[in-house]
């Protein structure tokens, strides 16, 4: 699925990660999190969680605050565990 528009909100609540308000649903995870810089789509980070308030459905919520946001990990963070695996499967 797709969810245009929608914004990264900070990194408050959750160190090392990004609260996003884009749409989220089960099986979303490991999704990216796309922005547009300089007309190019990059990945901004990887969706990882979806707020659920304990619960197992998803939720469908009018108004976004830092309490129901869905999270994602930020592209840096990634990209720089994958150069350190690859760099180490390289000395095997």
């Amino acid at each position: 699925g797709v969810h245009q528009n929608c914004r990264t909100r900070g990194k408050k609540r959750f160190a090392g990660f990004v609260l996003h308000d884009c749409d989220g649903s089960r099986g979303s995870s490991g999704g990216p999190v796309l922005a547009q810089r300089e007309g190019q789509l990059v990945i901004h980070g990887l969706n990882v969680a979806e707020y659920r308030n304990g619960g197992n459905k998803s939720l469908y919520i009018d108004r976004y605050t830092h309490r129901n946001a869905n999270i994602a990990i930020p592209s840096s963070g990634f990209i720089n565990k994958l150069q350190q695996i690859l760099a180490a499967d390289k000395k095997k």
